[in-house]
């Protein structure tokens, strides 16, 4: 779930409030490796979050696709739950 940097909220809160209406982006490291069919490609910071490409352009853009389904359905099975944001050092 995005979380607004300001308020602490998810992106189920008021989008009325001027602060959460920019439009955030969110940054994944991939592991793209080279294989006989083309390249495979993950987020290793979300397990079982993979997919694959004849080229690594191919690759990348079908794990951006993936990466977002992924954050769409971790958003949907949690929309019940409280959520907290933690905050730890880089």
């Amino acid at each position: 779930m995005a979380i607004c940097v300001r308020c602490y909220r998810g992106s189920r809160h008021d989008n009325r409030v001027n602060h959460c209406q920019l439009k955030r982006t969110m940054k994944y490291r991939v592991t793209l490796e080279k294989t006989e069919e083309g390249y495979a490609v993950w987020c290793p910071g979300l397990p079982g979050c993979w997919s694959q490409g004849a080229t690594e352009e191919e690759a990348l853009k079908n794990i951006k696709d993936a990466i977002e389904t992924y954050l769409a359905t971790i958003e949907e099975l949690t929309n019940e739950n409280t959520i907290r944001v933690v905050e730890i050092p880089a």
